[in-house]
C-alpha cells in the first residue's frame, strides 16, 4: 500500500526555472512551523505585533510599555520566528500572523503563539499567505472556537493543524520569499519617506502658528512683521452649524460624514468651500475640507468662513491646534458649535495668511503624492500575492 499523493496546485505566476516542476503540495502548517516554547531571556525588550509595521518595539509603536512588571513568562521571539496573535484587528477578525524581521531577540505577550519556521524563507511565505484577510479567515475560521464575549479560542496546536499550499523546493521558497521581501523593503522605505514628510509638516505648523498663550508664531516669512490680531473663530465665520442631510444612494451629490465622503444625497445644502468638524463620537474633532455642492450629516459641524480664500489657512491652523482637545462628556464625546465660535485665535494680515497656507499646501500635496505611491505599491503587492500563491476554490479571479 503506497502513501496517498498530496493534493497539488500550480500558482498562476511562477518563476521560469520552476515552471516544469510539479505544483505546490498541500501541507499542514505544523510541517513547516515548530512551537519552540522558549521564554524571556531576561534581556530582550517587549515588542508589539502590528498589522502595518510587523513586530516592533512596544515603546516605539505605542509610546510606552504596557507589559507586566514581571516579563519572565513572556515568549521569546528569535530572528525569523513567526508570531500568531489571536486578537481581532481591523479586517483580520481571527488575528494576524507576522514574521520577526529584525536581527535580535524580542519578547511578546504569552498570549501569542511563537513558532520557528523550517527556514526563514518559509516563515516569510507563511506571513505572506496570511496577509489576505479572506485567506486568513478561510484558514483560521474552521479551527477557532468562539468563547464568552466573542473571545477567540484557538490553541497553538490547532493553529498548526490547518493546511495550505506551499512550494516544497527550497530554491523556489527562497526565490518567492526574496521577491516579496524586496517589495516589502521598498514599501517600508517609501513609508518612512511619507512619515518623514508628515513629521516635517507637523513641526512646521508648530512654528508657523502661535503656541498656546502666545500672540504670534515663532517662525515668520521675510517681510512680514506686523503683529497678529486676536479674534475668535466665530468672528471669522458667517455660521457654524450642524448638517441635516440624509443618505440617498440615488442622489447626485456627495454626502459628508464625520470623516469625509460617506455616500450620496439628493440635496446639496451647502456650496462653495467649507471646513467640516466631526462633532460627536470617537472621531469628534476630525477636520475635513469640502468643496463644490455637497450635503452633510447631522453628526458633523459646518464652518462657513466669511472669506473663502482663508479656508486653507484656518484648516491648517485648526489642524495644528488639535480640536480633539476640546472634547467633553464622559459618555459620548462631543464638540459643539458654541465651543468652536468661542475659540480664540491670532491671525495675521491676508498676505501672510496666504503665504502660510500656500507653503503648507505645497507640503500637503507632496504628502498626498507620497501616500498614493505607498498605496500603489501595497496594491501591487496584493496583486502579486494573488498570482504567486495558488488560487483556492471559491477565490475571485
Amino acid at each position: 500500500m503506497t502513501a496517498r499523493e498530496p493534493s497539488r496546485l500550480v500558482p498562476r505566476l511562477r518563476f521560469p526555472e520552476f515552471e516544469c516542476q510539479r505544483g505546490w503540495p498541500l501541507t499542514t502548517l505544523g510541517a513547516v512551523l515548530d512551537e519552540h516554547g522558549l521564554k524571556s531571556d531576561g534581556t530582550s525588550d517587549v515588542h508589539s505585533v502590528s498589522l502595518a509595521k510587523g513586530i516592533v518595539p512596544q515603546v516605539e509603536h505605542m509610546g510606552r510599555s504596557f507589559a507586566a512588571s514581571d516579563t519572565g513568562h513572556y515568549s521569546l521571539v528569535r530572528p525569523f520566528d513567526v508570531v500568531y496573535t489571536r486578537s481581532p484587528l481591523a479586517m483580520f477578525k481571527l488575528g494576524i500572523v507576522k514574521q520577526h524581521r529584525r536581527d535580535y531577540n524580542a519578547i511578546v505577550s504569552p498570549l501569542y503563539g511563537v513558532f520557528a519556521p523550517k527556514n526563514r524563507h518559509v516563515g516569510l511565505l507563511v506571513e505572506a499567505f496570511f496577509e489576505s484577510p479572506a485567506r486568513a479567515f478561510r484558514y483560521l475560521d474552521p479551527l477557532a472556537q468562539k468563547g464568552a464575549k466573542n473571545t477567540i479560542q484557538l490553541s497553538n496546536e490547532r493553529f498548526l493543524s490547518g493546511s495550505l499550499y506551499l512550494p516544497e523546493d527550497e530554491d523556489e521558497q527562497q526565490k518567492v520569499a526574496e521577491c516579496l521581501g524586496s517589495l516589502d523593503e521598498l514599501i517600508a522605505a517609501e513609508g518612512r519617506k511619507l512619515e518623514a514628510l508628515r513629521r516635517h509638516k507637523r513641526g512646521l505648523m508648530q512654528e508657523l502658528f502661535p503656541q498656546a498663550g502666545e500672540p504670534r508664531p515663532r517662525l515668520r516669512f521675510p517681510k512680514f512683521s506686523d503683529p497678529w490680531e486676536g479674534t475668535t473663530l466665530g468672528k471669522q465665520c458667517d455660521s457654524i452649524s450642524s448638517g441635516k442631510d440624509k443618505s440617498d444612494p440615488d442622489g447626485q451629490f456627495d454626502l459628508y460624514g464625520s470623516t469625509g465622503v460617506i455616500g450620496k444625497t439628493h440635496h446639496a445644502t451647502f456650496t462653495d468651500t467649507a471646513l467640516l468638524v466631526a462633532r460627536v463620537g470617537a472621531n469628534a474633532g476630525f477636520l475635513t475640507k469640502a468643496e463644490g455642492e455637497f450635503g452633510v450629516t447631522d453628526n458633523t459641524l459646518v464652518i462657513n468662513l466669511k472669506d473663502r480664500d482663508n479656508v486653507d489657512f484656518f484648516l491648517y491652523y485648526l489642524e495644528n491646534f488639535g480640536l480633539n482637545k476640546m472634547i467633553y462628556g464622559s459618555g459620548q464625546p462631543l464638540i459643539t458649535g458654541g465651543q468652536l465660535k468661542a475659540l480664540t485665535l491670532w491671525v495675521p494680515e491676508k498676505k501672510e495668511r496666504e503665504r502660510i497656507a500656500g507653503c503648507l499646501s505645497v507640503l500637503g500635496a507632496s504628502i498626498a503624492g507620497q501616500s498614493r505611491k505607498v498605496d500603489a505599491l501595497k496594491r501591487h503587492k496584493q496583486g502579486l500575492l494573488q498570482q504567486l500563491f495558488p488560487r483556492l476554490e471559491g477565490e475571485g479571479q
